[in-house]
């Protein structure tokens, strides 16, 4: 941990601070009547606090993973309240538990390569094997399952992992090649919905918690762009089910500074604008719907807070502009705030008035971001810059909120 050098500690460095004729002779006192009549420096009267960034604790969680993980995210088990880690990789999808990091253990809940999780009413969803097809999981049934087996990476190599008849989990019908996923909640309705991307369609998915699981509703023949580097479902008010975006054009009219580029599954169609590549920017780009009316977009280092249309929204409570100091890989967004991963580091700056909150920087260090809940808990891995193909350490970091008051 990095600490702040206010004075040394070494009373032999002490004497440095005094006048050089000072000699062994202490200093004579005032006398009283002086003492009472002398001033106070000007610069005495009123101290200057600097507001010192907080560096936000660290907490490793395994070191040296072997896996090539693609995505992360948490569940506490609905049993014995422990939380856990659910990872998806190349080698399969494999739990962590957070409450026993003395003996860290990464244990397979499911063989196969896993792209994407996500976890509603303890079922797993994930885009897994070799065709990368939608599944869904019994979260107790794979922790029941996988505690009686006692298959752990450690002992046994994935590669040796047979695939099995599993009863916890199934394949989602019509998904067959998904590439990507997004999930929204219909805030009006508390539907949750499910869009996947496949080769030339797209699915949508509704949530029906009886069943514990998601029902194809529609499905869409539309040739989506490849490679695809966005698909983020968005809800529009009176719209009963999401649009998808798959861009953002920042060539558009002078009153818009950045348009969306949709799929409308209330209607088949296209939205806004064509679904050309003209104006679209090649920096990493990322959307997140903050409420019904307002969309976070990060286009390499600068942030946009724009409404449906690609407006700029203005708010007294919130800046509609802000920009790291790096372009950025990946970011998570706050209520208060917004936390970029770039190449060697992080930093967290405020949505009021663009304060940074927390930064960090490694040159010698790969930051790549995994997954964050919705506690504010972010999963981050780290390897050597010289040696990027070598195992990992993740680490966990709880992130503060509003850490600083006017």
């Amino acid at each position: 941990h990095a600490a702040i050098n206010v004075s040394s500690s070494d009373p032999s460095q002490w004497a440095s601070h005094l006048p050089r004729d000072a000699g062994e002779t202490p200093p004579l006192l005032p006398r009283r009547k002086e003492r009472k009549e002398r001033l106070v420096p000007p610069e005495a009267e009123a101290p200057v606090v600097q507001k010192v960034q907080v560096e936000v604790p660290l907490q490793k969680v395994f070191n040296g993973c072997p896996l090539k993980i693609h995505c992360v995210t948490l569940w506490t088990h609905a049993n014995t309240g422990v939380q856990h880690l659910i990872l998806g990789s190349e080698e399969g999808i494999y739990t962590l538990n957070l409450n026993e990091l003395q003996e860290a253990t990464l244990e397979l809940l499911y063989p196969g390569r896993c792209i994407w999780v996500y976890i509603v009413s303890n079922v797993l969803i994930s885009i897994s094997g070799k065709a990368l097809q939608l599944h869904s999981h019994s979260l107790l049934g794979l922790y029941e399952q996988a505690k009686k087996e006692q298959r752990s990476m450690v002992h046994i190599p994935t590669h040796r992992l047979l695939p099995r008849r599993n009863v916890t989990s199934s394949k989602i019908p019509d998904t067959k090649g998904c590439r990507k996923c997004s999930v929204v909640r219909a805030s009006s309705t508390g539907c949750y919905y499910l869009c996947g991307a496949l080769e030339s369609s797209i699915v949508l998915l509704q949530w029906y918690e009886p069943m514990q699981k998601f029902m194809l509703i529609k499905h869409f023949d539309f040739p989506l762009p490849s490679p695809l580097r966005m698909f983020e479902a968005l809800v529009v008010p009176e719209q009963e089910y999401p649009i998808v975006c798959i861009g953002i054009s920042t060539r558009c009219s002078s009153d818009k500074v950045l348009e969306f580029q949709t799929i409308n599954l209330n209607s088949a169609s296209s939205w806004f604008t064509d679904l050309g590549t003209a104006g679209q920017p090649q920096e990493f780009t990322h959307a997140s719907q903050l409420d019904n009316e307002t969309v976070l977009v990060c286009i390499g280092q600068n942030i946009k807070i724009v409404n449906i249309r690609g407006n700029l929204k203005t708010s007294k409570d919130l800046i509609s502009e802000v920009t790291f100091d790096n372009p950025m890989e990946s970011v998570v967004c706050f209520s208060d705030s917004i936390l970029g991963f770039w190449k060697h580091g992080m930093q967290r700056k405020s949505f009021r008035n663009c304060e940074i909150y927390e930064q960090k920087t490694e040159t010698s260090r790969l930051y790549r971001l995994l997954g964050a809940d919705s506690c504010r808990l972010v999963i981050f891995e780290t390897k050597p810059t010289d040696e990027p193909t070598s195992h990992s350490n993740l680490y966990t970091m709880k992130v503060p909120e509003n850490p600083f008051t006017d």
